[in-house]
């Protein structure tokens, strides 16, 4: 699972880490922590506190269950170190069938939102991004999941033309392919298209990792608010 907008310092990680304890979790750089304002007591001014565990910004990390091990491929790497310093990505190994030998990449990232196309962060983090799965070689299978606030097609880097990249849903020809997965509105029902609804969210891959696709699903029932889920089967047979 890939998770995005987490809002984690370094010790909201250590705490994550502790209430999920029979998970394997990889995460993206903790963000600074957020600071807040407390009202007076006492007929003193308000004042400042910073979160111990909730960032300012960004944060994404990827959870496995305990059946399945992932493997951080991205914090001691130096060839991807601009890119995991951002807060805004993570990456992991998936080893799968006997001894580990074959298996796929599982990344996820998070654009910065309420920012127009040009924003330099965004086509940096685009284009940061494409570079690391290129480090891995085309014939490894790779997935990114992620919030890109936009078709990720509208990025350049993602060449989509030229077959360098796929949506996953589009591959698996789902019906819920340019579905809406987030609206801000607390009163939409999670399914209905219309003001606010976009489709911002994605799983894409390589044209290994599309080879692999096989069933593409919308998740509806999180918690999160306005977010949906997106869910990928494989086939690894």
């Amino acid at each position: 699972t890939g998770v995005q907008e987490s809002h984690l310092t370094e010790s909201g990680q250590v705490s994550v880490c502790q209430r999920l304890s029979d998970h394997h979790l990889v995460f993206g750089k903790g963000g600074s922590a957020k600071s807040f304002q407390r009202a007076g007591v006492g007929g003193t001014g308000p004042s400042s506190y910073q979160s111990l565990n909730f960032a300012a910004e960004g944060g994404v990390f990827l959870c496995a269950s305990p059946a399945l091990c992932i493997v951080d491929t991205a914090r001691n790497d130096p060839l991807v170190s601009e890119l995991w310093a951002t807060g805004r990505w993570s990456e992991s190994f998936v080893p799968c069938g006997r001894g580990g030998h074959f298996g796929f990449f599982f990344a996820t990232i998070y654009f910065e939102a309420k920012v127009p196309l040009s924003h330099p962060g965004n086509l940096r983090l685009a284009k940061l991004a494409t570079a690391a799965a290129a480090r891995k070689g085309s014939s490894a299978p790779y997935f990114l999941s992620g919030d890109y606030q936009r078709h990720p097609a509208d990025f350049d880097s993602f060449d989509f033309e030229g077959g360098r990249w796929f949506d996953t849903a589009s591959v698996c020809n789902s019906v819920e392919a340019g579905a809406p997965t987030f609206c801000a509105d607390p009163k939409w029902n999670r399914v209905a298209t219309g003001p606010g609804a976009t489709s911002i969210d994605y799983i894409l891959s390589n044209a290994s990792g599309a080879q692999l696709a096989h069933e593409f699903g919308i998740v509806r029932h999180l918690c999160s608010p306005g977010h949906l889920g997106l869910q990928l089967g494989l086939s690894l047979s």
